[in-house]
This record gives structure tokens, sequence and C-alpha cells, in this order.
């Protein structure tokens, strides 16, 4: 008996180092910051992707997870330079202007890929996340020289209506869900540049 647990502790090891050692060149390249030397980023309009996973969530609210973001993306200045590419422009951000010469740019696009509008009934009656909202985004950053997609991310964000007795309207759980995919936005930032 003793032989046999001897061995297959022996196996899962050798499985867990021969696994660590395929994935090693994965993760030193994995160790590169793939938002790291790039100066400016340009902000384009955000979407909702046109499914059933996103019914309910209108294009206004994609506007407005846009806005928070370039908001963020301004006041931790993680870029020298962020552009709007919208027309009009947002608050604090600059029109879009051309490039100067030997200046790295990215392109930052967002798609909300899945909405629950949850249920404020539940998130008041019966609370520990019953009735959460949600909202998915996708982010993807692209070298705006090359159109290489740089890096990507998807972040969800959801609120559980504990801030409200009430359990939240449906507008302010829509919007406390997108802060958090911000929120997280901001972190792969972050950890990326």
């Amino acid at each position: 008996m003793n032989n046999r647990k001897s061995f297959q502790a022996t196996l899962l090891a050798s499985g867990l180092l021969a696994s660590s050692l395929v994935f090693l060149p994965l993760a030193s390249a994995a160790g590169k910051k793939p938002l790291a030397g790039y100066d400016t980023l340009v902000v384009e309009a955000f979407s909702v992707a046109p499914t059933q996973a996103t019914l309910g969530f209108s294009p206004r609210q994609a506007a407005e997870i846009r806005q928070d973001a370039i908001d963020r993306l301004l006041g931790e200045r993680l870029f020298a330079e962020v552009i709007d590419a919208a027309d009009p422009p947002a608050l604090g951000a600059r029109p879009e202007a051309r490039p100067a010469e030997g200046a790295r740019r990215l392109v930052l696009s967002g798609t909300v890929t899945k909405f629950s509008k949850g249920s404020r009934a539940k998130r008041y009656l019966v609370g520990f996340g019953a009735g959460a909202s949600a909202v998915k985004v996708l982010f993807v950053f692209r070298d705006e020289a090359s159109g290489e997609v740089v890096y990507r991310t998807e972040r969800q964000g959801k609120y559980y209506g504990t801030v409200s007795i009430f359990g939240g309207e449906s507008r302010e759980a829509a919007t406390e869900a997108a802060g958090d995919v911000v929120d997280g936005l901001i972190k792969d930032v972050k950890k990326n540049r």
C-alpha cells in the first residue's frame, strides 16, 4: 500500500515538474510587459456586441464605460498622452492628433460581450450575491502603426446591491458593475506597463 502511494506521489511530482518545464519558455515570454514603451493611448468608441448576451445594454452605457476609462487613465497618468478618437472628445482627453516623430501609440477598443441586469428584488430580499448585475467587456490594445494586437483582456464587474438597502436600481447596478470593469482594466494596464 505504501509503495502504491509513493509511486502516485512520485508520478504526480514528475508530472508537475514536466508541466513546469514545458511552460517555462511561455512564462518567460509572458514576463514581458506588452504595453511598455508606448507613449500615447488612443481610445476608440466602445461598442456592444449584437448578441443575446448583451440585450438591455445600450450604446450610451458603453460610452459611459469608455468615459470612465478615459477619466481613470488620465488620473492615473499611465500614458504621457490619452487621445480621444471619438467625436466629440471626452472631457480632459485631447482630440485626435498626428503622432510625434518616433512616438509609439496604442489604440484601445472595448466591446461589451455580456450583460445581466440581475434582479433588484433578489438583491434586496435574498442578498448574498443573489440577483447581482454583471457586465463583461473585452478590451483590445493594438499597435497603431502595424494594427497588430499587442494585448487583450476581458474584465467582468458585478454589483451585489450592498450599498443600497433597497437592492439598487437597475441603472445604478449597471453603473456600479461597469465601475468594477474599469477598475480591472486599470489594474491590467498597470501590471503590463
